[in-house]
C-alpha cells in the first residue's frame, strides 16, 4: 500500500453510541514516531475533528500529551511534563470548559496520583497538581456536573478518586481490602460512575464498583474472577453493563479475554471468554458500544498481539481480529460511527511510537501494511469463544473516604520530535 503522507509534526475514547460526532474520515492506519521509543499507558479521546492521546514516555518517565487531526495526517500539538519518577498520562477525558484533562500517577516510593488540564487548542498547561493517594491510578472520566474522576489506589484499597474541574477539592472513595485500581467511567444514561477494582489479595476478584455522582454508593459486586487487572465498562439503553477485562474461572487456569453483561438489577445475564490455548495471556483493556445496532467492540493483547473482537448485545461473537506483526498491546476504542471503529496501540516496529487505525466495523480490510521500519499485519483471529463459569455475589465489604493533600506539580518542559506516516485501508 502507497505511503500517503511522511509529514513532520508541529511543536506539536468509546462509551456509548457514536463519540464524538462527526462524521468518519476514510479508513486508515497511522504511526506516529517520536523522539520517545518506549511508549505505555496509552488512551485516546475521539473529539469532534480532533484525537487527543495520553501515553508513558517510559525512557525518560515523564507524561506525555498530544493532540492529532481527525484524519490522521498531522500532529496539532504534543508535550512532555516532568514530575520525577512518574511514569506519566494514562487517561485522556474532556473537561466541562471544552479543555482536555490529563490523568496518572507516580511510580515512586511516594506513588501519587497527577492530573493536570490543557488547553485544547494550544497544548498548554492551565493547571497541573499532584495528590497525596500513595497507590497507583489508571484512566480518567469527567462527570455530568463537571467532576474529574479516576480509578486509584490508596494504601488501604482502591477505588474511584474525584476532583471539581479546577483540580480543586479531591476526595477518594474505596473498597476496603482492594488492592489495584482498574478503570473509572462515567456513562451519562445511568448518571453513575463505575470502577473496576481488584482483591483482596486472597482471591484478585474482580469488584464492580458503583457510585453516584455525590459519591453515595449505589452497589458494589464481586466475580470470581481471577488476575483481572485492566477492563472497560459500557451501557446499552436498557441500562445493561457490559464489563471488558481479563481474568479465568480460577487462579489455576491463567487469564482469558472476558466479557461480561449485568443487568440493571445487578445480575450477570452472560459471559464469554476467549482463549488462545497455548497458556499465554489474553486479555480485553477497553470496550465501546454501538446502542443503535446492538453491538460491542473490545480490544486489548491476544498472546501478545492487539486483538479486537465484535460481539452482539447477548454475547454471540461476530467476529474477531488482531495484528498478528507491528501492533501490540490495543488499549482503547472508540465508535466513531456504525462503519468505522477507531482503535490505539503501540507500534512495535523500528523507532516505535503510537499506532492509531481508523477500522472498517464489518472486519473487512485484513492484509500487510508497509511503514518505514516494519510492517503492520492485520488478520483473522482463531481464539477459541468459551462460556466460562463465572458467578456474582455482593461483597459486603465497606466503603470508605479519605481527602489527600494537594501539591502544586512541575511545569510543562519540553516536547517530542514527531514524524507521521498514514496509510489507506
Amino acid at each position: 500500500m502507497p505511503i500517503i503522507g511522511s509529514l513532520a509534526g508541529a511543536s506539536a475514547r468509546g462509551y456509548g453510541s457514536f463519540k464524538g460526532g462527526a462524521a468518519a474520515v476514510a479508513n486508515f492506519m497511522t504511526v506516529i514516531k517520536s523522539t520517545t521509543t518506549s511508549i505505555n499507558g496509552l488512551d485516546l479521546l475521539n473529539d469532534a475533528d480532533s484525537v487527543y492521546f495520553a501515553f508513558n514516555d517510559t525512557t525518560s518517565q515523564k507524561f506525555g500529551a498530544l493532540k492529532m487531526t481527525k484524519d490522521g495526517t498531522t500532529v496539532n500539538w504534543n508535550t512532555t511534563q516532568d514530575l520525577g519518577q512518574y511514569t506519566g498520562y494514562n487517561g485522556v477525558s474532556k473537561a466541562s470548559d471544552g479543555n482536555i484533562v490529563y490523568s496518572g500517577y507516580n511510580n515512586s516510593s511516594g506513588r501519587r496520583s497527577g492530573r493536570a488540564k490543557l488547553n485544547a487548542s494550544t497544548g498548554a498547561q492551565i493547571w497541573s497538581y499532584y495528590y497525596d493517594l500513595q497507590g497507583y491510578g489508571n484512566g480518567g472520566t469527567v462527570d455530568g456536573a463537571g467532576n474529574i474522576w479516576s480509578a486509584q489506589q490508596v494504601g488501604s484499597g482502591a477505588g474511584l478518586f474525584r476532583t471539581d474541574t479546577n483540580g480543586d477539592s479531591p476526595t477518594m472513595w474505596y473498597v476496603n481490602g482492594a488492592t489495584y485500581c482498574t478503570k473509572a467511567t462515567y456513562i451519562a444514561s445511568t448518571n453513575k460512575i463505575y470502577g473496576l477494582v481488584t482483591g483482596p489479595a486472597s482471591t484478585y476478584h474482580l469488584t464492580l464498583f458503583v457510585l453516584n455522582p455525590d459519591g453515595s454508593t449505589h452497589w458494589q459486586y464481586e466475580f470470581n474472577t481471577n488476575y483481572s487487572t485492566d477492563g472497560g465498562i459500557v451501557a446499552d439503553s436498557s441500562g445493561n453493563i457490559y464489563v471488558a477485562t481479563y481474568g479465568a474461572d480460577s487462579a489455576t487456569t491463567g487469564g482469558r479475554a472476558l466479557l461480561l453483561k449485568i443487568n440493571s438489577s445487578g445480575s450477570l445475564v452472560a459471559q464469554k471468554m476467549l482463549d488462545n490455548g497455548t497458556g499465554t495471556h489474553d486479555a480485553f483493556s477497553e470496550c465501546a458500544i454501538d446502542t443503535t445496532n446492538g453491538y460491542i467492540y473490545a480490544v486489548g493483547t491476544g498472546a501478545d498481539t492487539g486483538l479486537i473482537a465484535k460481539y452482539d448485545t447477548s454475547l454471540n461473537l461476530i467476529w474477531q481480529r488482531r495484528f498478528t506483526s507491528g501492533v501490540s498491546d490495543l488499549a482503547a476504542i472508540n465508535l466513531i460511527d456504525a462503519d468505522t471503529i477507531q482503535v490505539v496501540g503501540r507500534y512495535t516496529g523500528t523507532g516505535g511510537g503510537i499506532f492509531t487505525a481508523n477500522l472498517k466495523t464489518d472486519g473487512s480490510g485484513t492484509g500487510t501494511y508497509a511503514f518505514t521500519g516494519g510492517n503492520v499485519v492485520y488478520a483473522v483471529s482463531t481464539l477459541s469463544s468459551t462460556t466460562p463459569s463465572i458467578s456474582i455475589s455482593s461483597p459486603g465489604r465497606g466503603i470508605s473516604s479519605t481527602s489527600p493533600g494537594r501539591g502544586n506539580t512541575a511545569t510543562i518542559n519540553g516536547t517530542l520530535t514527531t514524524t507521521v506516516q498514514k496509510l489507506v485501508i
